[in-house]
């Protein structure tokens, strides 16, 4: 009784607590628990080592002429035997002010094995103290330990000591402790009882507030995220991408990228020049060939030349016709980005810079057009259900692939989206708006734009059935005047781009409608592909239904296996799993029909319905036109994740208050956090990660911060 009274006594202080003091206490406890989370639960390995008594095994290796521990890549294998002791680690001890990053596999004998058995390999690197302490768990007695060294780069290295048993130092990581404030203030400030559930979108100001607060909260995680994997920026320094810095300036344009990735730079040059094709010359032996898209017999005319790599000897993903190289990828990027950069600077502009110029655009757009919905169909939508949904949306549709590989490949897909984003909320926008006319024609000519960007995009103008269905035919009973300017003003724009890239194209490769894609110089010859329904059914499994796959061993996804039955030529990259699988909150689709039939919109109905079909129908077209590849989700995702916030936004206007909207609240947290954390944790699986070989200080860091019980 006496602590439920001081329970109920400290409720009500708070609660009598302005909202400002109630933050402020909010953030300081938080901050507490962070602290003391990574001082005495990240340090685990500290506090369970401080009564080691630590042995050096330094007399039981060779020693070169400095007294140090010498291994090359030719000798890479140390045995340490007669140990004879417990053993509970192993120190790596690099020579002070050495820097070596290295795979150390160890191989033990204990008192239940006589012989020695193979550990898993374990990434160490000198500059991240904590990896060069690795944790054992033999059985028993300790004999004999083998160590192997590989991934050196080729280099020798130096080690002072090896060490068992050592004293793991205490490290206390403020940007890990950081993180998990973050984290911590997320799951606070989007618990079901928050107020962000009890506040309406449509509050005066509301979306004005919520537009900076989420732009600068995008905008450090696009940038932030976008510039671990230093491969994908062209941009040097004294510290990044330090090979192409030119010793001098602040920042220079290094074009570190793989050649064949800078298509579109080079188009922009050649633009500039006059020219359609690209500026760069084809082989002879290429010219002469009989079938230039036979990929073997291109590779073994291109190994005669004498180069490691056959795609060095040509122009590998370029369009080739008659003679010449041309980019193949939509147009609208150089036209909008690349060119003018190039004619008003005369360097080439950074293909990240535009990825996350495009990628800032389309979260702003999916802010503005999920508002919008929210204004026209769902008034008693909550702030929190709101931001929910625009991040579990973002994070859901391939938009996070982009921002750890910003290359050419991955700007026509997110720039058709962002434009397909606003064209949408101009749509939408002009159903009440007094400027109906203007909002119509801006709508049209951003949908109509990603025929130059991404042609798949064009399905999504099918949006334009039913909405224009109710305003001109609905409840109009003749056609007027206004109507028809407004048709005309939503028709002209797909008439002029058509007509425009028509020209384009014919100019080109002599046809109307070829974009080049089919005269590609790539791993299969697309001129002869065909079309295969037989492609289809793997398609639509690998894209919307491959579960994912788990490890217990950072980051804890593998790639999905993608084995299949089709006797025939497709295309595969690596991929993690279908949308609706590892999106957990597209799983209220199984709920679909109750939820619409309660809702009784038409709209609400038809742009659920027609999403799911849309989804289905571009995911089933990307995989028979151009194979299984990651960065085609983009095309799609959206699409699921857009029918399942219709649903969710329909779920909440639906319940009524107390429980059941707080378990609803509850599991729909569940799901975004479960979301969250799959599509980050891919960032750094197998597919994707190139930070052990371009960061891999910044990569080990990550790993040994995250494993910190290792």
């Amino acid at each position: 009784m006496v602590i439920k009274n001081k329970i109920q006594t400290i409720r009500s202080r708070w609660g009598a607590l302005t909202s400002g003091k109630r933050l402020i206490l909010a953030l300081l406890a938080i901050l507490a628990v962070s602290a003391a989370v990574e001082t005495f639960v990240f340090n685990i390995a500290y506090f369970s080592t401080l009564s080691n008594n630590p042995i050096s095994l330094k007399s039981l290796c060779e020693t070169d002429a400095n007294g140090d521990i010498y291994v090359t890549p030719d000798s890479n294998t140390i045995l340490l035997a007669g140990i004879d002791t417990n053993t509970e680690n192993i120190y790596v001890k690099p020579v002070d002010g050495e820097y070596y990053s290295f795979t150390l596999k160890v191989s033990l004998s204990d008192a239940g094995n006589e012989s020695l058995y193979d550990l898993s390999p374990t990434d160490v690197n000198t500059s991240v103290a904590k990896s060069t302490y690795v944790t054992l768990h033999p059985d028993g007695v300790t004999d004999s330990l083998q160590l192997t060294f590989s991934d050196m780069n080729g280099y020798p290295i130096s080690l002072d000591d090896i060490v068992i048993n050592a004293n793991i130092p205490f490290q206390f990581n403020m940007t890990r402790m950081l993180l998990l404030a973050c984290i911590i203030s997320a799951l606070y400030l989007f618990r079901p009882k928050s107020r962000i559930y009890k506040q309406l979108l449509s509050e005066k100001g509301m979306i004005g507030k919520l537009f900076v607060y989420a732009l600068v909260i995008s905008s450090i995680s696009v940038v932030t995220l976008g510039l671990l994997d230093n491969h994908s920026v062209d941009l040097s320094t004294s510290t990044y991408n330090s090979d192409g810095w030119d010793g001098v300036s602040l920042v220079n344009i290094s074009n570190v990228v793989d050649h064949h990735e800078r298509q579109y730079e080079m188009l922009a040059e050649s633009f500039a020049n006059g020219n359609l094709y690209l500026s760069e010359t084809p082989p002879s032996w290429l010219v002469e060939m009989d079938n230039p898209y036979d990929t073997e017999a291109r590779d073994t005319l291109a190994e005669a030349t004498g180069v490691d790599d056959p795609t060095d000897a040509y122009f590998w993903d370029a369009a080739y016709y008659q003679g010449h190289y041309y980019v193949y990828f939509g147009v609208l990027p150089v036209l909008v980005f690349y060119l003018p950069f190039y004619l008003l600077t005369g360097a080439s502009l950074p293909t990240a810079v535009v990825a996350f110029i495009c990628l800032e655009l389309l979260i702003a757009g999916l802010m503005a057009l999920l508002y919008r919905i929210a204004r026209l169909w769902f008034p008693k939508a909550s702030v929190g259900v709101y931001l929910l949904l625009c991040a579990g949306i973002y994070i859901s549709s391939g938009s996070m692939y982009v921002q750890w590989y910003a290359s050419m490949y991955t700007i026509p897909n997110t720039m058709a989206l962002a434009l397909t984003i606003w064209g949408l909320y101009f749509w939408l926008t002009g159903l009440d708006s007094k400027r109906q006319t203007t909002c119509f024609a801006v709508g049209s000519t951003l949908m109509a734009l990603v025929l130059a960007t991404r042609p798949q995009f064009l399905l999504y103008s099918l949006f334009g059935l039913p909405l224009f269905w109710a305003v001109f035919i609905r409840g109009r009973p003749r056609f007027t005047r206004i109507s028809a300017r407004n048709l005309l003003v939503l028709l002209a724009p797909y008439l002029i781009v058509a007509c425009g890239v028509g020209w384009y194209n014919y100019a080109r490769f002599g046809s109307l409608t070829n974009f080049g894609s089919n005269y590609n110089l790539t791993t299969n010859d697309l001129t002869n592909r065909g079309v295969y329904l037989a492609r289809v059914p793997l398609g639509i499994f690998t894209y919307l239904f491959q579960p994912w796959g788990v490890t217990s061993v950072f980051p804890f996804v593998t790639p999905a296996d993608i084995t299949n039955t089709y006797l025939g030529q497709t295309y595969s990259e690596h991929t993690y799993g279908g949308i609706i699988t590892c999106a957990p909150f597209i799983w209220i689709l199984l709920f679909i029909k109750p939820l619409l039939k309660r809702k009784k919109n038409v709209l609400v109905s038809s742009f659920v319905v027609l999403s799911l079909i849309l989804g289905t129908v571009i995911a089933a077209l990307d995989a028979e036109v151009g194979g299984l590849l990651y960065r085609y989700t983009i095309d799609f995702s959206m699409l699921f994740g857009f029918a399942a916030a219709l649903l969710i936004l329909c779920a909440e206007e639906q319940l009524p208050s107390g429980r059941w909207r707080e378990n609803f609240i509850y599991l729909l947290d569940v799901a975004m956090l479960a979301t969250g954390a799959y599509y980050l944790l891919t960032y750094f699986a197998e597919a994707f990660v190139r930070l052990p070989w371009m960061n891999n200080t910044l990569y080990v860091a990550i790993l040994q911060g995250v494993q910190f019980w290792l």
